[in-house]
């Protein structure tokens, strides 16, 4: 082992430790190491910048583009929702269709975005035939990454074609992923709607979303009664005469004023500039400690219980919704105090699920998380605007068809996704030119705005992969991926081939179970290609193999955004993936080694 190689395998043990670590952001840490590369001289400046001039990083951002274009005018959505409905009432049957149909958005969609505008309407779905959501989102979410294993237009399966390209190795072709994904899409149909139903956890619809929306449902839900509260202002109060904001209820003492009862009349979700008068009693939700500690210094009198049984927290002008955090959310980590919610949306945060688990103090100072659910009320046509932020997910579906940006647009994004299927899949052009051709009909169009495309790109993902292809190019030109496989062929190469192809199989599952699977692939695949080398093999067995073992992201919630995304309307705990992904994943392991000499020989 000479100075290089021993540089570049410690750079990248560095860089495994901070995915696995999660202390930093993968797009940071995939940038800390392009800057290792540099400092070390372990590659020159244009070898160690030239992974963000790559076509596959240009293309997966064209496919965010696609993706958008295809949500933004209500196409992906009027897709899932009749296919959806056809379901019907039987629990079997609603398991099958709904992962058919999450696979199928993922021929042509991110897998993320494929289970995001599928997620509304499966949670109304569950409300009307009286299932619990447990037994439906693991399915939506499976669904989505099995579906991405079946065609060209996913994150690994661009990277593994690139690496086989940059070589002067033909890639495989939309077919072949077709072919091998489809296989192993209906045996996990089949499994879930058997077995794999079996170890479904089913949490009751009470402590669920309830069958239909309404607010007491929801209030149950979040533990709202348990924290909600009255408080009369008296006479020569501070609060006589001041707004809701001046009151500083919420910023002191973590309050929040839900309702002003006067006159016999009750307004919900008060203004922020609402006039407070002596004598107007508040409701008001939050830690009865807190309310108790305010009373003295407010002047007021305050009832902390009964308050929930006569208290309506919705009406005609004012409702409440659930929403998500969006997996291509910009704040998380932020707090809602921090990203000024309430002065942006004119809404109020009631509460916030997390794992299942209801938060019930320091709500608006809590960093949110991916898949954190919020109970929100406010405004109805304030709620409606949070449909059109990227940052959150409305868990029910519209009710106003208008609601969608631009239905109008509809047939020039079903032309853009057509156009690039056909000219991708038929192989009359690369995959980049194709996909930038589906982007660029969709902008022309009108279908995507500018502003919503660059919007629309995952950042942090693309300069992921941009910094994790420098890592692949050193990791090739130093010799360091050729020792690496040396050392794992010296172990397995003994028992045949079907072992190395096993080996590798594991190796990338169990990495990209702690870190990005894009980053997985782009870090085996040049010790694959090195190993398939010395042993004299066609290529094509292990890539493909380690491109399926990458996907296989059924075992923990982190492994895969759509399994974080579903975590919190699902009431998940971190081991129901593990008991349903567990047999799962050994069946696709076993089939993948079975089936890819079949189809790739050695």
């Amino acid at each position: 082992m000479n100075l290089e190689i021993a540089l570049v395998l410690s750079i990248l043990a560095a860089t495994i430790v901070l995915f696995v670590s999660d202390k930093l952001g993968p797009d940071v840490v995939a940038m800390l190491g392009v800057l290792a590369l540099l400092l070390t001289g372990t590659l020159h400046t244009t070898d160690a910048l030239a992974g963000f001039g790559n076509p596959a990083v240009v293309t997966i951002a064209a496919i965010f583009l696609v993706t958008a274009g295809l949500t933004n005018t209500g196409v992906a959505a009027w897709i899932g929702r009749r296919i959806i409905r056809i379901a019907g009432v039987t629990e079997t049957r609603l398991i099958a269709v709904t992962m058919g149909t999450a696979a199928a958005l993922s021929l042509v969609m991110n897998n993320i975005a494929s289970a995001s505008v599928l997620l509304p309407g499966l949670t109304s779905i569950a409300r009307q035939t009286r299932t619990s959501p447990s037994r439906l989102l693991i399915p939506l979410s499976f669904g989505t990454i099995l579906g991405g294993m079946a065609t060209l237009f996913t994150t690994t399966n661009i990277l593994i074609n690139d690496a086989l390209r940059a070589r002067g190795i033909a890639p495989f072709t939309l077919w072949d992923f077709f072919k091998i994904g489809s296989i192993l899409t209906f045996l996990g149909i089949a499994f879930m709607v058997t077995l794999g139903r079996r170890m479904l956890p089913n949490y009751p619809i009470s402590e669920m979303i309830p069958v239909r929306r309404l607010s007491a449902d929801l209030a149950k839900i979040y533990h709202v009664p348990e924290q909600l509260f009255e408080a009369r202002i008296l006479a020569g109060s501070p609060l006589d005469g001041s707004t809701v904001a001046q009151s500083r209820l919420g910023k002191k003492f973590d309050l929040n004023i839900i309702g002003i009862l006067r006159g016999g009349k009750i307004k919900l979700s008060p203004a922020s500039d609402q006039t407070l008068r002596a004598g107007d009693r508040l409701m008001i939700e939050g830690d009865v400690k807190h309310l108790l500690e305010s009373q003295e210094g407010l002047g007021l009198v305050c009832q902390v219980e009964g308050v929930s049984s006569y208290v309506e927290l919705a009406d005609r002008d004012v409702g409440m919704v659930e929403i998500v955090i969006s997996p291509y959310s910009n704040i998380v980590g932020r707090s809602l105090r921090e990203i000024l919610f309430r002065e942006k949306f004119g809404l109020t945060v009631l509460a916030l699920r997390r794992e299942g688990e209801a938060v019930r103090q320091g709500v608006p100072d809590t960093p949110l998380r991916f898949g954190d659910a919020l109970l929100v009320q406010g405004p109805r046509p304030r709620l409606r605007l949070l449909r059109s932020e990227r940052e959150f997910i409305v868990l029910d579906e519209p009710d106003d068809p208008s609601e969608i940006a631009r239905p109008d647009k509809a047939p020039w994004a079903v032309l853009a996704m057509t156009l690039m299927l056909l000219l991708a899949g038929l192989g009359l052009v690369r995959i980049a030119a194709a996909s930038i051709l589906a982007a660029a009909v969709m902008i022309i169009s009108g279908a995507l705005k500018t502003e919503e495309g660059y919007q629309a790109i995952e950042w942090k993902a693309v300069v992921m992969v941009g910094g994790m292809l420098s890592m692949g190019t050193a990791l090739d030109k130093s010799g360091a991926a050729t020792l690496i496989s040396h050392n794992i062929l010296h172990a397995l190469a003994p028992f045949g081939s079907f072992t190395v192809l096993g080996g590798f199989y594991l190796l990338t599952m169990f990495l990209a179970q702690a870190m990005s699977s894009a980053a997985t692939v782009v870090l085996i695949t040049p010790i694959a290609l090195s190993a398939a080398n010395q042993l004299g093999l066609s290529p094509y067995p292990l890539i493909m193999a380690i491109n399926l073992a990458a996907s296989s992201a059924f075992l923990t919630p982190v492994s895969h955004p759509a399994n974080v995304l579903v975590m919190g309307p699902g009431n998940y705990k971190f081991k129901d993936y593990a008991r349903v992904g567990g047999l799962l994943t050994l069946l696709i392991f076993v089939t993948t080694i079975l089936l890819v000499p079949l189809f790739w020989h050695f």
